[in-house]
């Protein structure tokens, strides 16, 4: 997000705040697939397909005209959102699709799944064209191993003038027979693809042979062209002298995936003056990449204004309305090449290690960003610093809603994908922010392993290990720990319904926070919205929207300040397009009921001025079952035009606290009233002279708690420039502090919050250093108090 959408007008309209703030300002990135041609061969064509992204009418196209890409990659298209980009304008974000998922044509265009594919064979022709010859041979085949799993193979195209060419095939074997040429990997379909990765076990020294044919629209094969032996090596990874080259591709494709017109001169002009200068900040951020090759630009007019990148292939594919960071993103994953961490123990794309690989490719193209703006200030970007948008309040954002194997298990329709993406840059960045070489280190020490056991496949543990070699501790904890704690890098399946409540912050003479409260499922298969039954051969979708609930809202004191019905909106199951039901809670200090915003004034809840942790019960009812969530909100008058640090301390009732930044000498300190603190701090809410913006100072911040009996408690933030306002928000917890002698608290159960999203933009304040005085606390019943503690997880 452009750092925190700042820059926003503060007396616009609430539809403006979610387009700019939520759905804009940055488009979403993803890493793409390698090969899966196993999973065609034993499926024995395609498997099933998922439904559209929202707002695409042409889904139905997309698919019958990408068949192979599909197949080979498991990828959805994007789903466009109009919003604002400060740099080049438009955003978007792009669907990705599980590992046994695909994508299906919208019923409501008519569509149906494409016909399966025969092994070795494209679907028969639905339309004869009389033509009785066979195709020309491919020629000019070539074959080369990257490592022990993949296989890259590429040819010129083959032709055939009566029905045109329908698909390629290719098969490897042992040896040159017919009994032998297909005895490793039985003869897979690529469509039109004359590139391809597979994926298989070699053995190193043992040879294998490839064999590739050309398919007609009459489904008649050519002579086979062959290649061998060809003799599996292991190619060291992240050498020195490993360099990326890119060329900008001369053909494009239009919205169906056929040929059009390749980048204009203006477009390559561009492209090329930002890659030129991009290119060294990536290298000295993230050091040598895997191998060295050649990454070609391809304009793609099915990403609205979003990018892929396709390791099988080595290309990005950008649409007209690309941003400058949503390239670098994608250049990000291009660094690793095939050696994503999104994979499985083939090297095959799959989403579940997402957390980590996208964590890396969001947080490096911030920080990629601010270096390239650093360094070339003349460029013309229209901001200087750029971040995750959820930085400033990550505390309150770490709920278990993270929890996913799949980014995009709610197709974009909670926005719970934002959450996930912006958690997962903001957790990545902490680590360089107490270890400023973690990229590069990270990445030396992942070669290193890899160079050392070629035969060695992704998984969690295994980058836990390599976070932990390079950054031994994380806030204070051993990054063991730390890791387990951060809900984004659990990567799981958690099925079952639940509640994710979305906020959107609002700072201005009032504070608002508006938050949309969600119910839905997660399938057996980690998606949130469609699941396949394999008995019936059916679909089956979100199905949530008409069920009905209750929303009760309890003040810092626990006492009830709101109890009402919610009934969510669409009623519709499943809706038209991909959409939950919402309905919106609005939370506010605005005294009364005001002409803005517009929103529902019987879940507008106002005069919220009593400082501290306000915490929302939500239910839903579905049929004899009741799904509870809890969720919490900082919220009181110390948010009205303010600035500095907020937090709350769970379990505590009074006492002090001290908050020292490691870049500055003093120490600030700040009384709790009750459980909540706020303090003015010289390193937040400053006016950033170079870029008119007011920020936190990045950094480390060490905060010692101080109970009535004079016990003490301490914890580490890693924090970076803060939300619009510069602030920061730390949730802490007594149970999960160290004590006074370095010792870890006693772990407590655990109820955990729901996230909360960047504030919009209000007028710059500089900060004092002087400390605010805060109210005299409030007796607090120690079971509210106790209670509050089970609230947080971290």
């Amino acid at each position: 997000m452009t750092h925190r959408s700042r820059k926003l007008v503060k007396g616009g309209v609430l539809a403006s705040i979610i387009l700019a703030e939520l759905l804009a300002s940055f488009a979403l990135i993803q890493s793409s697939p390698t090969a899966n041609e196993d999973d065609l061969q034993t499926a024995g064509g395609i498997p099933p397909f998922l439904p559209c992204p929202i707002n695409r009418p042409n889904c139905q196209n997309e698919v019958a005209g990408a068949t192979s890409k599909l197949a080979e990659n498991k990828w959805g298209s994007p789903d466009v959102r109009n919003g604002r980009n400060d740099e080049i304008g438009g955003s978007g974000v792009l669907v990705e699709a599980g590992p046994d998922e695909m994508w299906i044509p919208d019923t409501t265009l008519g569509g149906a799944p494409r016909p399966p594919l025969r092994p070795g064979g494209p679907p028969v022709s639905e339309k004869p064209t009389g033509d009785t010859t066979p195709p020309s041979i491919p020629s000019n085949l070539k074959a080369a191993t990257a490592g022990l799993y993949m296989l890259n193979l590429s040819w010129d195209a083959a032709n055939d003038p009566e029905s045109g060419i329908q698909a390629y095939v290719y098969a490897i074997g042992t040896g040159k027979t017919e009994a032998t040429e297909a005895n490793v990997k039985w003869w897979q379909s690529v469509g039109n693809n004359t590139k391809v990765t597979a994926n298989m076990v070699m053995t190193q020294g043992s040879p294998i042979y490839v064999s590739v044919k050309a398919v007609n629209g009459e489904n008649l094969y050519s002579s086979l062209i062959k290649i061998g032996p060809i003799t599996p090596t292991h190619v060291p990874l992240g050498q020195v002298s490993n360099v990326i080259t890119y060329t900008l591709a001369t053909a494009g494709q239009d919205e169906t995936g056929n040929p059009t017109a390749g980048w204009s001169a203006a477009q390559r002009a561009d492209l090329q003056r930002f890659l030129d200068r991009m290119f060294p900040v990536l290298y000295d951020l993230y050091g040598p990449p895997s191998v060295s090759y050649n990454v070609q630009i391809v304009r793609d007019l099915r990403q609205k204004a979003s990018a892929i990148f396709y390791p099988s292939v080595d290309e990005i594919h950008l649409g007209d309305t690309l941003t400058y960071q949503l390239l670098t993103h994608e250049l990000v994953h291009a660094w690793r090449n095939d050696r994503i961490l999104s994979t499985d123990n083939l090297w095959q794309y799959h989403p579940k290690y997402s957390g980590f690989e996208e964590g890396f490719a969001q947080a490096v193209s911030y920080d990629a960003m601010t270096e390239f703006a650093r360094r070339h200030p003349s460029f013309g970007l229209k901001q200087s610093l750029y971040q995750s948008s959820h930085e400033w309040d990550y505390d309150t954002l770490n709920i278990k809603e993270l929890v996913t194997e799949d980014f995009w298990s709610d197709y974009g329709g909670t926005k719970l994908f934002w959450a996930r993406y912006e958690m997962a840059a903001a957790a990545i960045a902490k680590i360089r922010g107490q270890y400023p070489t973690f990229y590069r280190d990270f990445n030396a020490e992942y070669y290193k392993r890899l160079n050392e056991n070629p035969k060695l496949t992704i998984s969690r543990d295994l980058i836990k290990e390599i976070i932990q070699t390079v950054a031994p501790t994380l806030e204070g904890k051993p990054t063991s720990r730390w890791i387990d704690a951060q809900f984004i890098f659990n990567c799981e399946v958690v099925q079952g319904p639940k509640i994710f409540v979305y906020p959107e912050h609002y700072p201005f003479r009032e504070y608002f926070i508006f938050n949309s409260i969600h119910f839905y499922q997660t399938f057996k298969s980690g998606s949130d919205w469609a699941y396949y039954d394999p008995v019936s051969k059916t679909w089956g979708y979100h199905s949530l929207n008409d069920k009905r609930g209750r929303v009760t809202v309890r003040d810092p004191n626990g006492k009830v300040v709101a109890d009402r019905p919610i009934i969510p909106d669409p009623a519709a199951n499943p809706p038209i397009s991909n959409k939950f039901g919402t309905s919106q809670l609005t939370l506010t200090t605005q005294k009364i009921r005001e002409a803005w915003p517009v929103v529902d004034e019987s879940l507008m809840i106002t005069n919220l001025i009593t400082n501290g942790l306000y915490v929302i019960n939500t239910e839903f009812y579905s049929g004899s079952i009741t799904v509870t969530n809890v969720t919490t909100r900082l919220m009181g008058a110390a948010f009205r035009d303010t600035n500095g640090v907020y937090g709350i301390i769970a379990g505590a009732d009074g006492g002090k606290i001290g908050l020292r930044h490691r870049s500055y000498t003093s120490e600030v300190m700040a009384d709790l009233d009750g459980q909540f603190f706020h303090a003015k701090v010289p390193w937040a809410s400053l006016v950033n002279t170079s870029t008119t913006y007011v920020d936190s100072v990045p950094g480390i911040v060490e905060m010692r708690y101080t109970d009535k009996m004079g016990k003490v408690y301490t914890d580490t933030r890693i924090i970076g420039y803060g939300s619009a306002l510069g602030n920061q928000v730390f949730m802490l917890d007594i149970a999960k502090m160290n004590t006074n002698n370095g010792a870890p608290g006693v772990e407590s159960p655990s109820v955990t919050p729901t996230p909360t999203v960047t504030p919009t933009p209000s007028p710059a304040v500089t900060a004092s250093p002087t400390v605010t005085a805060s109210p005299t606390p409030r007796s607090t019943s120690t079971s509210w108090r106790v209670y509050l503690s089970m609230l947080f997880d971290r």
